[in-house]
C-alpha cells in the first residue's frame, strides 16, 4: 500500500526522479555482457560519493598515486576499456545468437500463394496503442 502512494505521489514529477533510474542502471551488473554500463562508458567501477568521505581500499589506492603514476595507471584503464568494450561486443552478439535460434525453433514458416486472402494490419491507426500518450 505504501509503495502505491510513492508511486502515485511522483507520478506528476516523474521527471525529477528520472536521474535516480538511470542511476541504479548504469550501475547494475548486465550479466548478459559482464560489465556495468558505466563501467563500458568510462573504463573504471562507479565510485560511490560516501567512498570519498569514508576512504575505502580504492580511493586510497588513487590518493596516493603520483602524477606520473596516475598518468600511467590512466591508459592502462583505457587499454582495459577497449578490450572490455570489445569483449562485450562479443557477448552481444553471442547472446543475439543465441536469442535468434531459440526464436528460430519456435518459429512455424508459413508459405502464401498467389490468390491467399491474408489480413493486413496498421498498428498506426489503432488508437489503443496510443491510448497511454494522451492526458487523463
Amino acid at each position: 500500500m505504501t509503495k502505491e502512494i510513492e508511486v502515485c505521489k511522483n507520478l506528476h514529477n516523474w521527471d525529477k526522479q528520472v536521474h535516480h533510474a538511470v542511476w541504479v542502471y548504469n550501475s547494475t551488473f548486465k550479466s548478459s555482457i559482464g560489465f556495468t554500463s558505466f563501467c563500458l562508458t568510462y573504463g573504471v567501477e562507479l565510485t560511490l560519493p560516501i567512498e570519498y568521505e569514508v576512504m575505502t581500499f580504492r580511493t586510497i589506492e588513487w590518493h596516493e598515486l603520483g602524477v606520473e603514476e596516475s598518468q600511467n595507471q590512466t591508459l592502462l584503464e583505457l587499454v582495459e576499456l577497449e578490450e572490455n568494450q570489445l569483449q562485450a561486443q562479443q557477448a552481444i552478439e553471442l547472446a543475439q545468437a543465441h536469442q535468434k535460434i531459440f526464436f528460430d525453433k519456435k518459429m512455424r514458416p508459413q508459405k502464401f500463394q498467389e490468390g491467399d486472402l491474408v489480413m493486413v494490419y496498421d498498428s498506426r491507426s489503432d488508437m489503443k496503442t496510443f491510448k497511454k500518450f494522451f492526458p487523463k
